[in-house]
C-alpha cells in the first residue's frame, strides 16, 4: 500500500537552509578552544578524542590540534591553530 502525503501535510521547497548539527554534544571542549587553549583527560580516552577531533576537523579544516601524554594516566590536548 503507497504513502502520498496530503499537500496541506509537505511545505514548500527552500534552498540554503543550513543542516543543524546531530545535536549531540561532543564529551570534549574542542569546539570551544582557542588557539594555545588545552585541557586533560584519562589516557584510555586517546582514542576517542581522535574520532572527535575528525568530526570537529570536518566542520573547521582550519583548527588543528596535538594530543600528547602528560603521564602514565592524562593525555592533554591542545589547539594549534
Amino acid at each position: 500500500m503507497a504513502w502520498y502525503a496530503r499537500a496541506d501535510e509537505v511545505s514548500e521547497i527552500t534552498d540554503a537552509v543550513p543542516i543543524p548539527l546531530s545535536g549531540r554534544r561532543s564529551k570534549y571542549p574542542l569546539d570551544q578552544l582557542a588557539v594555545g587553549d588545552s585541557f586533560t583527560c584519562p589516557s584510555i580516552r586517546r582514542a576517542s578524542i581522535r574520532t572527535c577531533i575528525c568530526m570537529v576537523r570536518k566542520e573547521y579544516p582550519e583548527r588543528k590540534f596535538t594530543v600528547r601524554h602528560e603521564s602514565l594516566d592524562r593525555i592533554r590536548i591542545w589547539r594549534t591553530s
